[in-house]
């Protein structure tokens, strides 16, 4: 007989907010997302479809390829010390992350993170982090010598909350989908539709 082969559950994640490049910046209204598939899984991509009238119809938007590096913050991410401003190194907070995705957090040097490397999205707030260090328990990772309220979301501290979302913000499983303006304050629904699966 002919075995069916397993179809993969993905995981998607998508947001709206600052400009993660200028050149997005200049684009002006538009999506970031990006998704997985379990751990240890060989993951084959997904397609992303979008709605404008509230999930009657669904159109394709784009596709996704490259996997997400992602997991959650445990625990909640305090304001940085006072008088500290996004352009000051926080040695004070440590940032702990559980991983749900294939990949892993990565040390680099100062240098490095101030040429723009290690840059993550949590919650909302933008922050890039030095030292990446394996705790003991499983996929579990401290981050610390941060550089917090990166692309000017600084606003968003004080909205931390625990277990929000994490992402490793690395071009290629970051997707960017520029949108037409008459987008702009409307809401659309999303769906990422793993390959070999149906929309339905």
């Amino acid at each position: 007989p002919t075995i069916p082969s397993l179809t993969l559950t993905t995981t998607f994640i998508a947001w709206t907010g600052n400009a993660l490049r200028d050149v997005d910046a200049l684009e002006g209204t538009g999506i970031y997302c990006g998704g997985y598939g379990p751990m240890e899984a060989d993951w084959p991509g997904a397609t992303i479809y979008w709605s404008r009238d509230d999930g009657v119809t669904y159109q394709l938007l784009d596709t996704l390829t490259d996997p997400l590096i992602a997991g959650t913050v445990s625990g909640v991410i305090p304001d940085p010390p006072a008088l500290s401003g996004c352009s000051d190194w926080d040695d004070t907070t440590t940032i702990t992350v559980v991983m749900d995705s294939d990949g892993t957090p990565q040390s680099a040097t100062d240098a490095d993170v101030l040429n723009g490397e290690n840059a993550v999205l949590c919650g909302d707030e933008i922050i890039q982090f030095v030292t990446a260090t394996p705790t003991v328990n499983p996929n579990e990772y401290e981050l610390t010598r941060l550089l917090r309220g990166q692309r000017g979301t600084d606003g968003h501290w004080g909205e931390h909350v625990d277990g929000e979302r994490f992402v490793i913000l690395s071009l290629g499983p970051v997707l960017r989908i520029d949108l037409s303006e008459d987008n702009r304050g409307k809401d659309v629904k999303l769906k990422a539709v793993t390959a070999d699966s149906t929309l339905a």
